[in-house]
């Protein structure tokens, strides 16, 4: 886990940006009859504060897949230059599954921006809730096929993690001399992975989970219901849609999420560079 301990006066203007990028996706999507949920970290934000977590660097919302396929659809199109959509599918080299909406003309570079040939700048995660069995041993099942495949994906395309200790780097050189032996690269498992994501897309079911966006834990499986209906909740200035189940959860992914936590267990992200350009 890290932290930076921003000053006031840069956090609150990093800040002011990701509630304009937060804005402009909303308008977008109530215009469009896209649905699209505040999550993860900007849920607690809401909760607990009625907008950005105090010392938050990003913000975060889920979409279902269905939405977030129109979305990307018409994202040139309502956007223009001055955002881009990075995803698995556009994007050679971007390894993360889920994508990210970025502020061009921004930096923001994080410890993994020099391994990616993309501008790296101010971003909002959309994460993507994909449909999952309803029987339960075929969803446990199918919950660790994800969670396997990910770790493979992920250890293909980082190899070398400057936070691991020399036991987990180990591990990961073992695992990719295994995959070099099995022909299996990085692209390949990204193609292998999205495959599988979505391999109950079709199924009408009551279950649903964010297979790619809980780093190296296994995902959360959540009821489509705790989404749906949405609710609406004030975060910052504007009113955003949030899980009618936004205390169940956010208790699901972080227990007691109420409690603010010491300095020395707090989160977020430490970019090596951060530039606002024009804005």
């Amino acid at each position: 886990m890290k932290y930076r301990e921003y000053d006031d006066d840069t956090l609150k203007h990093l800040q002011n940006l990701l509630l304009m990028i937060l804005n402009d996706i909303k308008v977008v999507c109530d215009e469009n009859n896209i649905n699209y949920y505040i999550y993860a970290g900007s849920g607690i934000g809401v909760a607990r504060h009625g907008g950005f977590i105090p010392w938050d660097d990003d913000v975060d919302i889920v979409m279902f897949r269905k939405d977030f396929n129109r979305f990307s659809e018409i994202f040139d199109e309502e956007f223009g230059d001055k955002y881009s959509l990075r995803t698995p599918d556009n994007t050679e080299d971007y390894f993360l599954s889920f994508p990210k909406v970025i502020l061009n003309g921004t930096k923001y570079e994080l410890w993994w921006s020099e391994k990616v040939s993309f501008e790296t700048g101010i971003y909002l995660d959309i994460f993507i809730l994909d449909n999952m069995p309803s029987n339960n041993l075929k969803r446990a099942i199918f919950t660790n096929e994800c969670y396997f495949k990910k770790l493979l994906k992920d250890i293909s395309f980082l190899k070398k993690h400057n936070d691991s200790s020399k036991t987990k780097q180990l591990i990961m050189d073992v695992v990719n001399l295994f995959l070099k032996i099995f022909r299996l690269d990085y692209l390949k498992l990204k193609k292998i992975c999205l495959k599988t994501y979505v391999r109950y897309q079709n199924e009408e079911t009551e279950y649903v989970a964010d297979l790619d966006g809980n780093g190296h834990f296994k995902p959360h499986i959540f009821l489509r219901s705790d989404f749906e209906p949405a609710d609406k909740f004030k975060f910052e200035s504007i009113e955003v849609k949030v899980p009618n189940n936004l205390d169940g959860i956010l208790t699901q992914i972080y227990g007691d999420y109420m409690e603010m936590p010491p300095k020395e267990k707090r989160y977020n992200h430490v970019p090596s560079n951060l530039d606002f350009g024009d804005y």
